[in-house]
């Protein structure tokens, strides 16, 4: 799945988040709002490989420790 579409969005829409989760669309934070902005359902494959690329293996072990996680990543 390509992320750049959802993160061009995100910027054009001013969004605080772009929210991933298992089985779900993403989704945009804008304000306290959350509004899906996609259809297909991101699967937990992607976001295993997504914490890959992002992560060194002792911040993995912390983030699969938990059932439910919310991680942020400074651009």
């Amino acid at each position: 799945m390509d992320l750049s579409p959802y993160l061009k969005l995100m910027l054009d829409k001013s969004a605080d988040s772009l929210i991933l989760t298992v089985d779900t669309p993403p989704s945009l934070r804008l304000s306290d709002q959350v509004k899906e902005v996609g259809k297909t359902p991101i699967s937990a494959e992607f976001i295993n490989q997504f914490i890959g690329e992002l992560f060194d293996e002792s911040q993995k072990q912390i983030i699969n420790s938990f059932k439910n996680t919310s991680t942020s990543y400074h651009l």
